[in-house]
């Protein structure tokens, strides 16, 4: 079963924008950020079967990594999907995963530089390429947004994410896959 994470209480960057708040971008250091349209419309996005949760809804619309701990709270869980992408180079950092008995499983996220088209991390799958970035300058750049997804050599309880601080490491979405008795997957 998927469970797309609200991650909206950890959001601390303006990522997307649109022509009306151009202004309002701040992804990169120099004001860009990715247009909304794509995943950023629909309540869930869809990719490869696995439901998100990215609706542009709020001033903040995604989390730099500054040392969050994303409670998460969800019983027998094999795989973690992130969605996201890396600014000013394509940059990797430990991400750790509690379970209930607080034991930590540690694994690198990596996530592709923003305007690539291609991954820099065999890890990445081309998540959504966007038509242009949005910045006051005109650029002739488009945007992308990477999935990384997380595996586990046996299910666990898992209770929080702790994120380190690397904030050119941005996330739009998490999504957590539980395994269901016997094996299967159910559907969202």
């Amino acid at each position: 079963m998927f469970i797309p994470v609200n991650l909206s209480n950890y959001y601390n960057n303006t990522g997307i924008t649109s022509d009306q708040n151009i202004d309002e971008g701040n992804l990169t250091l120099f004001g860009s950020s990715l247009p909304l349209e794509g995943p950023f419309i629909q309540d869930v996005f869809y990719f490869e079967n696995i439901p998100f949760y990215m609706n542009k809804k709020f001033k903040c619309d995604n989390l730099a990594m500054e040392g969050q701990e994303i409670e998460i709270r969800s019983l027998n869980v094999n795989k973690v999907h992130i969605v996201g992408n890396s600014t000013s180079g394509s940059y990797y950092d430990d991400i750790v995963f509690k379970d209930g008995n607080d034991q930590t499983i540690t694994r690198k996220i990596k996530l592709s530089e923003f305007t690539l088209e291609t991954p820099t991390f065999s890890e990445n799958k081309l998540f959504y390429r966007f038509s242009k970035i949005n910045n006051k300058r005109h650029l002739n750049l488009k945007g992308s947004l990477w999935k990384q997804t997380i595996c586990f050599d046996k299910s666990i309880d898992l209770k929080t994410i702790i994120l380190e601080d690397n904030p050119f490491i941005h996330i739009f979405g998490i999504t957590i896959q539980q395994l269901m008795k016997g094996g299967e997957y159910n559907e969202f």
